[in-house]
């Protein structure tokens, strides 16, 4: 068996495994994804302002348009989702 056909069965028998544990640890969290997708917005608003080596900066006042709108948009959905499962835990946890 040579080197290739070795990582192919890996990854014919590893790859069941990793998406059973995929799929249990976003079961798991499945709150977490809608704020991870706003911060995946905010860092590539955030991205347009490091790229111009400005390591520290408040506020979108440096960015272009389409980065600002990124911007406001990640923080809307982090937010949103920060309130939805606040919401959610509060409405659970009723005795």
């Amino acid at each position: 068996m040579g080197p290739n056909s070795a990582k192919l069965n890996a990854y014919i028998m590893y790859t069941p495994l990793f998406g059973a544990i995929a799929m249990i640890l976003l079961a798991q969290y499945f709150y977490l994804i809608p704020f991870l997708i706003g911060f995946g917005f905010f860092l590539i608003a955030k991205k347009s302002v490091i790229r111009e080596r400005n390591w520290v900066s408040f506020g979108p006042s440096q960015m272009s348009k389409k980065m600002k709108l990124f911007y406001w948009i990640g923080y809307a959905v982090m937010i949103s989702s920060v309130a939805i499962s606040g919401w959610i835990v509060l409405r659970t946890s009723q005795v």
